[in-house]
């Protein structure tokens, strides 16, 4: 989302918290997408929940309740949430009204057995990526939706309105948290073992020892959380 478009956002700071009572907060953390210069963004977002996929955009299939932790170290709980991927938005409703969570503001947000976090890219702007790992260098995950154009004539040639469609994928990132920098996982192994560079060695080996390989989510969590337990 880029910078001209949050400059349009009214910023609001009703929430609520705990379960219990509306409470003002920070003004900064909400921004509140039903102003009239946004509705059209809006309804961008509502098509994409309403579509006849299965809410091919969101995180979760239902909008569940997110605990927030913010910056500042208040725990926020909102009862009806959810996350859009496509658009790197994490969105709540209150009171019949769609509001977007602030990325700056927001620490960890849990949400079933899901973490997430927020951190500046290298294009400067905040974004949310899953925490698959927590640590020294934290290993985390984001989604990314690709529009495709779809050929379906057998010798490849496009005519008249084309169809579409999307494709998610998951990309791996790293975090080094003495350095706070995001920085993609390597996909070749000898560049990947230059982040551990501390402890290489011994990286090194627990990889071959346990035929790791460094392009499956399942192997690259091993690979940090063994990282993350050394002395």
């Amino acid at each position: 989302m880029s910078k001209v478009s949050i400059l349009f956002f009214t910023v609001i700071g009703n929430v609520l918290i705990a379960q219990s009572s509306l409470t003002e907060i920070k003004r900064n953390i909400y921004q509140d997408l039903n102003s009239s210069v946004n509705q059209n963004y809006v309804r961008l977002i509502n098509e994409a929940k309403t579509k006849d996929v299965q809410n091919e955009f969101y995180a979760f299939s239902e909008w569940v309740e997110f605990e927030v932790l913010s910056k500042d170290g208040d725990t926020i709980f909102l009862d009806s949430a959810n996350y859009h991927i496509y658009n790197d938005m994490m969105l709540f409703l209150s009171e019949g009204k769609l509001y977007y969570l602030y990325p700056e503001e927001a620490n960890k947000i849990s949400v079933q057995d899901k973490t997430y976090t927020a951190y500046r890219s290298d294009e400067k702007e905040s974004g949310y990526y899953e925490l698959l790992v927590d640590g020294a260098i934290q290993l985390l995950k984001k989604y990314k939706v690709s529009k495709e154009k779809i050929v379906n004539h057998p010798m490849g040639i496009t005519h008249g309105q084309s169809d579409y469609k999307y494709r998610i994928k998951s990309e791996f990132y790293y975090n080094d948290t003495l350095k706070n920098k995001v920085n993609h996982v390597p996909r070749k192994k000898k560049n990947l073992m230059k982040i551990f560079s501390r402890k290489r060695n011994r990286m090194i080996a627990f990889a071959k020892e346990n035929k790791l390989n460094n392009k499956s989510e399942e192997h690259l969590v091993k690979l940090f959380s063994y990282y993350n337990q050394l002395d």
